[in-house]
């Protein structure tokens, strides 16, 4: 479909979908008016992204616009009590300064050639072959996504990656798959521990409610196998996407850059260290990781380390993808749309491999626009809910499903992170990230349950 093709379509539904909202088309689907505009603007948001109509972030901003204009007022006009914060502080979100501190760290790396050294290590490591490199990061980045926000290393990754990235020219299919094996193994990675992600540390406190704990041993066992399996088929798909340029070996043969002396490098490899250990111990003092973000900014950038020519530098556009997304989900969960489509799933009385699947098919689509996080919040009561089904196959289907949502810019922080790169566009993510998305779908829903009744969940 050639660009102005796909851009008319994308402009097209999203007229359509307004004037539908306007004209009410979408009452005869038994919803409220709020509910109706919130769904006009999530078929807005998911056309113009998909198709790339507009910019990603005027999309963003869009969102924003036409909840505080047209959803507000129909939410007021019908008693449910909504502010214009609501849907504007997102925009500013503990997981927006987790992304401006992960940008803060990524620009002092690369200030002082930290990321080139660490590229030349990871060339070293793997012998400069493409596969292997590409092995080697999608690793790396899965193991540290288990323990730390995925937010975080992708950010990390990303400037570990760009340099490895540039020495590749224009076009070469390497620099599409070094970038998307940064999001792709940051989103499977999650799904290996408790703490992983939000979703899993959700589903673990129901399931310690209704009596049937999952301690942190037995999830691994749970989760480690999917994590393994598609980190492979993701890696199979980046090397059958790079094919005909897989043979291109990293060479050490250039100077490696100077040693970096004074305090200022000492400095931003001590604010490296400091925000690391703040977001890996964020249940021992309780800040958030947004929180925690705050450091390294304050003070890289209070010191001089950092100027605000760097500041200019980093991805804003970014952070105003990432607060759309987020701001899309306030409009479904003020609305009471997210809430309508949980309650008209067909569960009651349906077998529990059909319900399963329900679930899990909802969760992941819920999630991939919307807050993986409000979408479990919104499903596990109700999973935890059907009595007379086993609730832990169903917390864990929940949990792992929303992480698995990963095929627009939007779905996940590292998506966002890896489209800020400039090197991948919503197509790239659509394929890649929804191709894992319905294989790691498959594997849940044919062998999860099996294997989870093997280590005892």
């Amino acid at each position: 479909m050639g660009t102005v093709v796909r851009k008319s379509v994308g402009i097209g539904i999203a007229l359509g979908a307004v004037a539908a909202g306007l004209t009410g088309a979408f009452a005869p689907l038994g919803l409220e008016t709020p509910e109706q505009i919130a769904l006009s603007i999530l078929i807005v948001a998911a056309a113009m992204w998909i198709t790339e109509a507009a910019p990603l972030f005027v999309t963003s901003l869009s969102v924003l616009a036409l909840a505080l204009v047209w959803l507000l007022p129909a939410l007021e006009a019908a008693d449910i009590e909504a502010v214009p914060a609501d849907f504007s502080s997102p925009f500013f979100s503990d997981v927006i300064l987790l992304f401006l501190g992960g940008f803060t760290l990524s620009a002092a790396l690369r200030k002082h050639r930290f990321d080139e050294r660490l590229a030349r290590g990871v060339i070293r490591a793997t012998g400069g072959e493409m596969p292997k490199l590409i092995a080697g990061v999608m690793a790396i980045t899965a193991l540290l996504s288990m323990w730390l926000s995925n937010t975080a290393t992708a950010a990390m990754m990303l400037a570990l990656c760009l340099p490895l990235v540039s020495r590749l020219p224009e076009g070469h299919t390497g620099r599409l798959a070094l970038i998307l094996s940064i999001p792709l193994a940051a989103n499977i990675g999650g799904l290996g521990t408790p703490i992983g992600t939000p979703p899993n540390a959700i589903a673990v406190r129901y399931l310690q409610q209704r009596g049937e704990p999952i301690d942190f041993g037995t999830w691994m066992m749970a989760g480690l196998p999917g994590v393994v399996v598609l980190l492979a088929l993701a890696w199979c798909l980046l090397m059958y996407a790079g094919r005909k340029q897989r043979d291109t070996r990293f060479t050490l043969d250039e100077e490696p850059p100077p040693k970096a002396k004074g305090w200022r490098p000492k400095l931003v490899l001590v604010m490296t260290g400091v925000t690391i250990f703040g977001w890996i111990t964020g249940g021992w003092h309780g800040l958030s990781a947004g929180t925690v973000s705050l450091a390294p900014i304050i003070v890289l950038f209070g010191v001089g380390v950092l100027d605000s020519s760097d500041l200019r530098s980093m991805s804003w556009d970014v952070l105003l993808l990432m607060g759309g997304g987020l701001c899309l989900g306030e409009v479904m969960e003020r609305s009471g749309l997210a809430a309508t489509i949980v309650e008209v799933l067909p569960l009651e009385g349906a077998p529990a491999g059909v319900v399963l699947a329900i679930v899990c098919i909802t969760a992941c689509a819920m999630s991939t626009v919307m807050s993986n996080t409000a979408t479990a919040t919104l499903l596990l009561p109700l999973v935890m809910g059907l009595g007379a089904l086993d609730p832990s196959p169903l917390g864990l289907g929940v949990a792992m499903s929303c992480s698995l949502a990963m095929a627009l810019p939007i779905s996940t922080p590292p998506n966002a992170i890896a489209f800020s790169s400039g090197e991948i566009r919503s197509k790239h993510l659509i394929l890649f990230g929804g191709a894992i998305c319905l294989a790691g779908l498959t594997l849940l829903l044919l062998v999860g349950p099996w294997w989870w009744s093997v280590v005892g969940v």
